[in-house]
């Protein structure tokens, strides 16, 4: 997306005023001026007559993600043995949850001589859990350590996702303890599973249909939009990638049927 006028002068308003030592800004003010731009995706760089998997393709291969395109989901599990042996990989894991059961996990990988890392869901809430005080025991912490060692050895996490964005190739994911962020974040490879009915045009669709049509749904607070390999140039302002996330993205992206819960298109 271009930056438009409204929100350059929103921004260097809001930096002037902070310079200047001014108090920040009520919060109704700040939210009233927001509500009220307008965001604009020129034609030029999104035709309207441009597919949503072809554009989701090229946003993705911007950011150094790689796109495979898959017909259907009797295609998924060759393509994941072909992406897993070209991570030289050992150890694996993915989400636990009905769009990932329905495929054959341990037939599709059989001959690849794979160790499964698949931590429960007491395990996934041990390690994010937060005692204060004194109930911050020396055993439980050493249990949680145990457990966030042992996810560290993971070399490929599979995921799907709950919803994607074409023109910036963005990937929504709700995380629980059944569909664990670790198993997102903490492989140098993640493989996310995406079915093309899952797609929406913008990142402001996107937002509309949250607001519209998941209104009723009680999302958990940890839901993330994640797009491409993790960066960060927290270091000597030296972009580096995988520091606080994967570093190799991959998507197999399904170009017919529907996700099941959550889909679009259901």
């Amino acid at each position: 997306m271009t930056v438009s006028k409204e929100i350059e002068t929103y921004i260097g308003d809001l930096r002037d005023q902070l310079n200047a030592g001014a108090a920040r800004p009520p919060k109704g003010e700040l939210l009233e001026r927001a509500n009220a731009i307008e965001l604009v995706w020129p034609e030029a760089e999104f035709p309207a007559d441009r597919p949503l998997a072809d554009q989701f393709t090229k946003a993705l291969a911007a950011w150094g993600a790689k796109v495979h395109r898959v017909a259907d989901e009797a295609e998924v599990m060759p393509k994941i043995a072909e992406l897993i042996q070209a991570a030289e990989a050992k150890k694996i894991s993915r989400f636990r949850c009905p769009r990932l059961d329905r495929f054959d996990w341990q037939g599709g990988l059989d001959a690849l001589d794979l160790e499964w890392i698949m931590p429960t869901p007491q395990e996934v809430e041990a390690v994010g859990s937060v005692e204060a005080g004194a109930s911050a025991e020396a055993g439980n912490f050493e249990v949680r350590r145990a457990i966030r060692n042992r996810l560290a050895e993971i070399d490929v996490g599979i995921t799907d996702a709950d919803l994607a964005v074409a023109h910036t190739g963005t990937l929504l994911f709700r995380f629980s303890a059944e569909r664990s962020g670790l198993i997102n974040l903490l492989p140098w490879t993640t493989i996310a599973i995406v079915w093309e009915a899952q797609m929406v045009r913008t990142v402001e669709d996107l937002i509309r249909y949250l607001g519209e049509v998941q209104a009723g749904e009680d999302w958990p607070c940890n839901t993330v939009f994640a797009t491409g390999p993790s960066r960060s140039a927290d270091i000597d302002l030296t972009v580096g990638q995988g520091a606080a996330g994967p570093g190799r993205v991959h998507i197999v992206l399904i170009e017919n049927g529907t996700p099941g819960e959550y889909g679009v298109a259901d």
